[in-house]
């Protein structure tokens, strides 16, 4: 219910299926589970390869993506999950996060632009 946690892995580690916004998503995910980004906005269905550059746009927060509001209805949302709700989607989402949200690619390329900076 928007409420922060540390305890990120005790809350998620029993669910089939994460829904979230931002950077809950990428837990969930990266914890093997199903995605749904759905946030304050609307619902902007299931975290997939194919969904993946869109849902960046907005932040991952289900703002404007489909429907009038970015809202998706609850048969929509249904039947994206039924698709979806597959290894080898979570498995192609866990290799998408760790490709582009690596906090050591991050770092590096932080430490290479203070380098160019100082020089």
């Amino acid at each position: 219910n928007f409420a922060p946690t540390f305890e990120v892995e005790e809350c998620l580690k029993d669910v089939d299926v994460v829904f979230g916004m931002g950077r809950s998503v990428f837990e969930g995910a990266c914890m093997g589970k199903l995605s749904v980004i759905h946030g304050r906005w609307g619902t902007g269905g299931v975290l997939t390869p194919e969904s993946y550059e869109n849902l960046k746009l907005t932040n991952f927060s289900g703002r404007a993506v489909k429907g009038k509001n970015g809202l998706m209805n609850a048969d929509d949302i249904i039947k994206d999950i039924d698709i979806h709700f597959n290894q080898k989607n979570v498995d192609a989402v866990y290799d998408i996060i760790k490709k582009d949200h690596n906090v050591k690619v991050s770092a590096k390329q932080i430490l290479d632009m203070a380098n160019k900076l100082i020089k």
